[in-house]
């Protein structure tokens, strides 16, 4: 039997979904919104306001649901993807950080190929940390969600599907690959720590 390397409390669940919930928040549509409120002449804070009620109330109502035994499935799946997100949502702050503080302390910014170089590391790491999640989460159908979540990443990264070209297709792959590593030591090498 595969030795065990890190343990996870089930309280990570819980912080690693309203973190997620909350930025999801952030990204309100407001240009979507926008010609929508000029045609109706409603105020475009009321909606706003109203808009971050609802989805804090509805992500109560969500956890509260997934707390329940015969929704743990869908549960992990929405757990497994969020992490996955959350690995590439912090290296990128932590590749940001860096060049912000090389550029603070040096007079000089850090050379484009060791920038460069350094992002694909970085984000390469956090998407075979976050196919590790995945497959600690769902022992089942872990292909499909780590395609899911590869296929997501890439649409929020490009901002759309539309430019899609053959080029493309090899930074895909690759991510699937390196997702699908990180997923099967995910489901070998993690364990959930219970809570006392």
């Amino acid at each position: 039997m595969a030795s065990e390397i890190m343990v996870f409390s089930q309280n990570d669940e819980r912080i690693i979904f309203w973190i997620t919930w909350i930025f999801l928040i952030t990204q309100y549509p407001q240009k979507a919104m926008d010609k929508y409120l000029l045609k109706l002449n409603i105020s475009r804070d009321y909606v706003m306001y109203g808009y971050i009620i609802f989805m804090l109330l509805f992500g109560v109502v969500l956890w509260r649901l997934f707390r329940i035994r015969r929704f743990f499935v869908m549960k992990n799946v929405l757990i497994g993807l969020q992490g996955f997100f959350l690995f590439h949502l912090f290296l990128f702050a932590a590749w940001l950080g860096t060049l912000l503080l090389f550029h603070t302390l040096f007079p000089r910014s850090l050379p484009h190929w060791i920038s460069s170089a350094l992002g694909i590391a970085l984000f390469y790491l956090a998407t075979f940390l976050g196919g590790c999640w995945i497959g600690h989460k769902n022992k089942r159908l872990t292909f499909l969600w780590c395609v899911i979540g590869v296929i997501t990443l890439y649409y929020k990264i490009t901002l759309g599907l539309a430019s899609f070209q053959a080029r493309d297709m090899s930074f895909v792959i690759a991510s699937l690959i390196v997702c699908m590593a990180g997923a099967v030591v995910g489901k070998r090498y993690l364990k959930i720590q219970p809570v006392q």
